[in-house]
């Protein structure tokens, strides 16, 4: 096990973390770019590498309105309890509902519907308003033909950078035989 130190920018003494094997030459061949004081855009390509499966979030708010929007941020945090999380941009115009809301559903969605991931990644009011959903144990909206679906109650909300985290704790639970909508490097992509 090797470690690997780590400067950030305003700071002198290095942060510490071992590493199976992130310093070793012989396993890592591939270009290397180191990365201090980066801006947005180039954070961006860096986090483009990383392929993620892609979501729907929804919520349903006391007084009626509907959330939804598309996520790659989605992870899983705990198996005991059962958590996850997510963040949404604090400027999203989704992001007042999300914040009203006690519960949100995950959906994750299938390798079927990437015009339904492409709709809901835009801004608008009203946006499941033609989309077939059903209403789960906390009136959150499950979408059709998803790979899974997971009811969550927020138990957490933290503040990080310019999103929120919102840590749900899982209630219920489905998950389908379907492929994955994949994205990376700024496009969909398949599991072949």
């Amino acid at each position: 096990m090797g470690e690997l130190a780590l400067l950030r920018p305003s700071e002198s003494s290095p942060i510490k973390c071992t590493a199976s094997h992130a310093a070793h030459p012989k396993r890592n061949k591939g270009k290397v770019t180191l990365l201090t004081g980066i801006d947005s855009e180039s954070f961006r390509s860096v986090l483009a590498t990383y392929a993620t499966g892609v979501a729907v979030m929804t919520c349903a708010t006391t007084d009626g309105h509907i959330g939804a929007m598309t996520v790659n941020s989605f992870a899983s945090l705990s198996l005991d309890p059962p958590l996850v999380l997510w963040s949404i941009d604090n400027g999203c115009d989704q992001a007042p509902r999300f914040r009203a809301s006690s519960h949100y559903a995950v959906n994750i969605l299938s390798a079927s519907q990437q015009d339904l991931s492409n709709r809901l990644a835009m801004p608008g009011e009203n946006k499941l308003a033609d989309i077939p959903y059903d209403k789960g144990q906390t009136d959150t909206p499950l979408l059709h033909d998803c790979c899974a679906q997971l009811e969550c109650e927020i138990i957490n909300r933290v503040a990080g950078g310019d999103h929120i985290i919102l840590i749900g704790q899982v209630i219920a639970a489905k998950h389908y035989d379907r492929e994955p909508l994949i994205y990376h490097g700024g496009g969909y992509r398949s599991l072949k």
